[in-house]
């Protein structure tokens, strides 16, 4: 789908999907699944989709593959010359890792909803936590107001935090250890999108 932190697929395309794809995106939607699975499915997705577009002409998409290039090669340069890190070992025990933790904060932050405020949630988590992901736990409040620094989110979700509520549907967790609670092994969603017949028709890329 358009939105690069959801893993919902058309219902038409998730009819055609391979079983063992299925499988895997399923496993994907439960919470451990999203954290040892979640940046190898995210990885190849976004590559296969750059690839067509710099394969259709996309010279934008390119130029910036390009720079990123030379950023992985001062990366390359530092841990693996000068550090003496075996460049692999940090892919698979640093940058894929931490990655993961990455995606626990977005595993819950939107749902299918046919009200927009009611897809994006808010977690309320502790201090450490909430600056580990500069704030936006309180994804609600930084959907409002996204130029707002993260810095100043707190203050303005505890201003506003009853309204916020309202117009998210209390769609309100306590912490990221009430949603291991709930969907630590059972997908929180079906990938299939469930309301994708109320969505504006747009175009869709899977």
């Amino acid at each position: 789908m358009d939105d690069p932190e959801s893993y919902y697929l058309d219902p038409q395309a998730w009819e055609t999907t391979p079983r063992l794809v299925k499988g895997l995106y399923t496993v994907n939607n439960t919470m451990l699944g999203r954290f040892i699975l979640g940046p190898a499915i995210a990885t190849v997705r976004f590559a296969l989709s750059e690839a067509k577009l710099i394969l259709g002409g996309d010279r934008e998409v390119l130029s910036a593959w390009l720079l990123h290039a030379i950023g992985i090669a001062v990366v390359w340069l530092w841990v693996g010359v000068i550090s003496g890190m075996p460049f692999w070992i940090y892919a698979v025990t640093i940058a894929y890792w931490g990655n993961s933790i990455t995606m626990m904060r977005s595993y819950a932050e939107h749902r299918a909803h046919d009200a927009p405020g009611c897809r994006v949630v808010i977690v309320e988590s502790n201090p450490l936590v909430s600056l580990l992901y500069l704030n936006n736990n309180l994804h609600m409040a930084h959907h409002e107001l996204p130029r707002l620094p993260w810095y100043r989110l707190p203050a303005y979700y505890r201003a506003n935090k009853e309204r916020l509520l309202k117009e998210n549907c209390a769609y309100l967790m306590k912490g990221y250890s009430e949603i291991a609670k709930h969907w630590l092994f059972k997908p929180k969603e079906p990938v299939a999108h469930p309301k994708m017949s109320s969505l504006p028709r747009i175009k869709r890329a899977n």
